[in-house]
C-alpha cells in the first residue's frame, strides 16, 4: 500500500507569505498527474466560519493548481459516515487548525482513520498537524498533550527562537522520537 505523505504546517496558513505559497503548489504537485481531489476539514473552528475559510482555501489550492484546475474541493461533512466516504474519495485533506481539543474530539470519531489516509497527501496546520503526532505542545496553555499518534513524532508549532524553553521541555517529554519545531507560515514534509 502506498505511504501517506504529510506536509506539517506551523499555524497561520492565511498569511500571505512566499512559504504559504509553496505550501500549497508541493501539496498539489504531490499527487502527480491524479485528479485533484482535496477535502478540507474544519472541525476545529466554530461552523459559522467555514465558508469564510472555504472561500479562502479555494483561492489558495486554485491559484496553486493554475496549470491543472482543481477536480474537486469540498469541506467535510459532520456526519462520520458521510466524511469518512469523503476521506475514501479525496487524495489530499487539509486539516485546518485552531482549537486541537475540539477537532481532536471529531477525528476520533472516525473509525480506523489511520488505515483511510493510506496513500493519501495528508496537510495539517496547527491543530491539523498537532492531532497527527504523538506529542504537541500547546502554546496557550503552556502544556504538552497527546495526539493521535498517527505519526510518530512531536511537534512545536507557532515556534520562536524565543520558546526554546518549552520546545526543549517537548523534547524531553515521554519516549524519545523526532520533534519538529515549526514556525508560523512555515512547514516540514513527513513520509
Amino acid at each position: 500500500m502506498e505511504r501517506a505523505k504529510y506536509f506539517l504546517h506551523g499555524g497561520a496558513t492565511g498569511k500571505d507569505t512566499e512559504r504559504n505559497h509553496v505550501f500549497f503548489r508541493e501539496i498539489i504537485d504531490s499527487v502527480g498527474n491524479k485528479p485533484i481531489n482535496i477535502l478540507l476539514i474544519y472541525f476545529a473552528r466554530a461552523e459559522g466560519v467555514w465558508r469564510s475559510l472555504f472561500e479562502e482555501d479555494m483561492k489558495k489550492f486554485t491559484e496553486a493548481s493554475f496549470r491543472r484546475g482543481l477536480h474537486n474541493i469540498e469541506v467535510g461533512d459532520i456526519n462520520v459516515g458521510i466524511l469518512s466516504d469523503q476521506i475514501k474519495e479525496a487524495n489530499i485533506i487539509f486539516i485546518r487548525g485552531g482549537d486541537t481539543d475540539k477537532l481532536r474530539r471529531k477525528m476520533d470519531e472516525v473509525a480506523n482513520l489511520e488505515d483511510l489516509l493510506q496513500g493519501k497527501v495528508i496537510a495539517g496546520s496547527s491543530a491539523g498537524a498537532y492531532i497527527l503526532s504523538s506529542y504537541y505542545y500547546v502554546n496557550s496553555k503552556n502544556e504538552i498533550k497527546q495526539g493521535m499518534g498517527i505519526l510518530p513524532i512531536k511537534i512545536f508549532a507557532h515556534y520562536s527562537d524565543d520558546q526554546i524553553d518549552n520546545f526543549r521541555k517537548l523534547e524531553m517529554f515521554g519516549p524519545d522520537m523526532p520533534v519538529l519545531k515549526i514556525e508560523e507560515a512555515d512547514f516540514e514534509v513527513y513520509t
